[in-house]
């Protein structure tokens, strides 16, 4: 790796420890990474100049200017633009939080989203990025691509656990999926939050996974039949009507 490709990289693990650590000043930011402390200060210098990052209190922060950037991004997703509206009527119909989830570099990514009167805010966001076995729209998109990007997505992320319900064995997890690809629909039951379950459904064209609408919910609300039926009926009409408006909406 060249010497501008290091810099480079290191630029953005800055970028992204200060997104994470709560209040990070140039020492904890340094030391997280294990960078020099002169090397962190050069990049954090850089970035504030170029209008990135802004300090005060010796405390480090991102600039609105990545949310210029972030909204550029999903403006260049039809499927986001087109989702809205089904979003807001799946949402209305289970008063739940309904989402877009698409797949980008390995990772499920949350594109568009629509709350429902009675919806639980949880720790998920538009633009978060988390792995497919976490939850029933990373199950539906992985379950509708071929067995090689399977077993490069699972290389790449592993199977780490979240609540004792993730699922952490790949002949499970490949039984999950095959269940998926039955019913059409796929389940999550507190595998990325305890108390929390949700049900989606796979948006294909073309025979192509292009992401899955899903519904996130607690778990007191989703069970019995209106988990098991009610919402995944829904659910599928949702990601049905997406499908079809990808194909023939010519916006």
């Amino acid at each position: 790796m060249n010497y501008e490709v290091k810099a480079g990289t290191k630029l953005f693990s800055i970028v992204e420890t200060v997104q994470k650590l709560d209040e990070p000043t140039l020492t904890d930011i340094a030391s997280h990474l294990d960078y020099p402390k002169s090397t962190t200060h050069n990049h954090l210098e850089t970035l504030k100049e170029n209008g990135y990052l802004k300090v005060e209190d010796d405390v480090y922060e991102l600039t609105l200017k990545f949310l210029d950037h972030g909204i550029y991004a999903k403006q260049q997703l039809r499927i986001a633009r087109l989702s809205k509206g089904i979003l807001d009527q799946l949402a209305a119909d289970t008063n739940e939080a309904a989402w877009l989830m698409v797949e980008e570099q390995g990772y499920v990514v949350g594109v568009e989203k629509a709350l429902g009167e009675r919806a639980v805010q949880t720790s998920g966001r538009i633009g978060r990025h988390t792995r497919f076995h976490y939850h029933a729209p990373g199950k539906a998109i992985l379950a509708n691509v071929d067995d090689d990007r399977v077993d490069e997505i699972l290389e790449q992320q592993g199977l780490p656990r979240k609540t004792e319900h993730t699922i952490t064995d790949r002949d499970a997890l490949a039984e999950e999926l095959d269940e998926v690809r039955e019913r059409g629909v796929a389940f999550d039951v507190g595998e990325a939050i305890d108390g929390i379950r949700s049900v989606a459904a796979p948006v294909v064209r073309d025979d192509v996974v292009e992401g899955a609408v899903g519904v996130v919910g607690p778990a007191n609300r989703l069970r019995g039949d209106r988990f098991r039926e009610e919402i995944p009926d829904l659910v599928s009409g949702a990601a049905n009507e997406l499908e079809l408006r990808l194909r023939y909406d010519t916006t």
